[in-house]
C-alpha cells in the first residue's frame, strides 16, 4: 500500500528547479497538514540550504548528469544504477501516493523507480524547451506540467502535457493580486538579478554600463545579487563608484525587492520570469548565452513577443553588449510611459496559482491510479 500522506519530489541542483517544486510542497501542506514531504536528489549546498531552510526531509542521490556520459561513460552508468537502486529502496521504505518530478538529470532515478512501482508521477517543465530528463520522461509519466505552451513542441506526442504555469513561492504570487507599485518610492531603483548561481557575462556587462555614467540613472539606487563567486570583486567596484548601491550576494526578500524596483536586468531563467510576471516588474533580459538548448532566449522571446521584457542577446563582442544593454535601460529609465504598458503585459502572463494547477494534475493522477 501507498502512504496517502507523503509526496516525493525529486531533482533540483538549481533554485530554478527547486522553487517551483518548494511552492507546490507548501501548496500540498496547505491543503494537508499532516502529510510527509520528502526532497530526493543530488547532494549540492544550495539544494540542502533550500530544503531544509523551508523544514522538509531531503535525501541525496549519487546521480551523474548526462553531460558525463561522453566523458567518462563508465562512472555515469555506475552512479545512475547505484541512484536507481537507492531511489527504489527509499520508495519502497515510505510508499509515497506521488512522486514530483522537478527537472534536471537528478530527477530520473525516483521517477523511473515509480513508474516502474506504478506510483503517480508528474513532472514540472519550467522552460520553453523541455529539458533532456524531461523529454526522457515524458513517455512514462502520468503528466508533464509545463510553464509555456511552446514546450509540447519538444516532448513525446504521446505524452499527456498540461499548461499550468511556473509555480512560484506564495509570497511572491501575492504580488500578483496587489496593484503594481513599481518605482514609487522617493528613491526608484534599478534591480540587477543573475540568477541563484550567480552570472559573471550579466554582472560585467551592468558593472560597464554604470561606469558610463549614463545620465538616465542619476538619483537612481541599484540593488545588486551577483551570486558568491563575484561578490567580493563587484562590491569593491561600487564601493568606489559614488552610485547609490546595496550588493549582495543573494538575496532573501524578494518579494520587497520586485515592489521596489521600477526596473529589472535579469536573465531569462523560467522561474525568475515567473517570478517578475507575477510582480509586475518590467524588465531588460540577458539570456544565459550558454544554456542547454539556449533554452533562456526561447523563454525570453516568449516575453519579448508578449511587450512585457526588451530582450539583450549576448554578442561575441562585449562592448556590442554593453552598448545595446545601454540604450535599452536608458530608454526605460527616462520614460516610465514606456516602462507601464509592460506591467500590464507582464500581469497577463503571471499565473499565481500554478502551485495549485500543479496540485489538481496530482490529484487527478493519484485518483486515476486508485480506480485503475
Amino acid at each position: 500500500m501507498t502512504n496517502s500522506n507523503c509526496y516525493l519530489f525529486s531533482g533540483g541542483g538549481t533554485g530554478g528547479h527547486l522553487t517551483p517544486g518548494l511552492a507546490v510542497a507548501a501548496e500540498l501542506a496547505k491543503s494537508d497538514p499532516t502529510c510527509r514531504i520528502l526532497f530526493v536528489g543530488s547532494d549540492r549546498p544550495l539544494e540542502q540550504k533550500l530544503i531544509s531552510g523551508a523544514g522538509y526531509e531531503h535525501f541525496a542521490l549519487p546521480v551523474e548528469s548526462s553531460r558525463t556520459l561522453r566523458r567518462n561513460p563508465f562512472q555515469f552508468v555506475w552512479r545512475n544504477w547505484r541512484a536507481l537502486r537507492q531511489a527504489g529502496a527509499l520508495l519502497d521504505r515510505v510508499r509515497p501516493s506521488a512522486v514530483i518530478g522537478l527537472g534536471g538529470f537528478a530527477c530520473v532515478p525516483a521517477i523511473f523507480a515509480a513508474s516502474r512501482r506504478r506510483v503517480p508521477t508528474i513532472v514540472l517543465e519550467q522552460n520553453a524547451i523541455a529539458g533532456r530528463a524531461t523529454r526522457f520522461l515524458s513517455r512514462r509519466v502520468d503528466a508533464v506540467c509545463t510553464a509555456f505552451e511552446k514546450a509540447c513542441q519538444s516532448l513525446s506526442p504521446v505524452a499527456r502535457v498540461i499548461v499550468t504555469g511556473n509555480p512560484v513561492r506564495p509570497a511572491i504570487a501575492d504580488l500578483a493580486r496587489l496593484p503594481p507599485s513599481q518605482g514609487l518610492g522617493e528613491t526608484p531603483t534599478l534591480l540587477v538579478l543573475g540568477g541563484s548561481q550567480g552570472a559573471e557575462s550579466l554582472n560585467q556587462a551592468v558593472l560597464q554600463m554604470l561606469a558610463m555614467r549614463p545620465p538616465a540613472l542619476v538619483g537612481w539606487r541599484v540593488v545588486h545579487q551577483t551570486g558568491q563567486a563575484q561578490h567580493a570583486e563587484i562590491a569593491k567596484v561600487y564601493a568606489t563608484s559614488g552610485i547609490n548601491h546595496r550588493v549582495q550576494p543573494f538575496f532573501d526578500n524578494m518579494p520587497e525587492l520586485y515592489t521596489d524596483a521600477a526596473l529589472t536586468i535579469s536573465r531569462a531563467g523560467a522561474t525568475t520570469l515567473a517570478e517578475l510576471a507575477c510582480a509586475g516588474c518590467p524588465a531588460i533580459l540577458l539570456p544565459y548565452p550558454h544554456a542547454a538548448d539556449n533554452h533562456q532566449l526561447a523563454n525570453a522571446r516568449i516575453f519579448e513577443a508578449a511587450g512585457a521584457a526588451i530582450l539583450v542577446e549576448h554578442q561575441h563582442f562585449p562592448a556590442i553588449t554593453v552598448e545595446r544593454l545601454t540604450r535599452a535601460a536608458t530608454s526605460l529609465i527616462a520614460d516610465p510611459t514606456r516602462r507601464a504598458p509592460m506591467v500590464q503585459s507582464l500581469r497577463n502572463l503571471a499565473r499565481p496559482d500554478a502551485a495549485r494547477a500543479v496540485v489538481n494534475v496530482l490529484q487527478t493522477a493519484i485518483a486515476r491510479t486508485i480506480k485503475g
